[in-house]
């Protein structure tokens, strides 16, 4: 099994002890573990809960000085930002690793394309090859 880094969230709105608490369950008996995981997420919760219910100015900011994302938030705007990306490739599986680089790659190309593309239309020659193509 791969291992995760704690992520910026867990780090902002829970204790360390929380932490401690998640990596030694795997190891305790069925029964201990079964009490003790939803005990645990309810912590969690209430954690997050609190860290939120906080005036803004006693709070960190969520991983960036200026928030942008949101829940409409297009998917070229996560693709785009190096740093959004670098954070969910570190929890992302293998498959849907691929899947995302591959997509970013393509849309990489794409934006080269167009602007090569452009770029040669911007000359009188090559805007009069294709539009002289068609019938205005």
């Amino acid at each position: 099994m791969k291992e995760l880094p704690i992520t910026e969230f867990d780090m902002q709105t829970l204790p360390q002890f929380i932490q401690l608490a998640k990596a030694i369950l795997p190891f305790m008996e069925f029964n201990t573990q079964q009490t003790l995981s939803p005990l645990l997420r309810a912590y969690e919760f209430s954690c997050t809960m609190n860290y939120y219910s906080r005036p803004e100015s006693l709070r960190i900011a969520a991983c960036s000085a200026k928030p942008h994302l949101s829940l409409n938030s297009p998917i070229q705007d996560i693709l785009s930002d190096e740093n959004i990306m670098n954070v969910i490739l570190t929890y992302c599986p293998d498959n849907l690793r691929n899947i995302l680089s591959n997509f970013k790659n393509y849309n990489k190309m794409s934006d080269l394309f167009n602007i090569v593309y452009f770029k040669n239309l911007s000359t009188p020659a090559l805007i009069m090859s294709v539009w002289g193509g068609f019938n205005i």
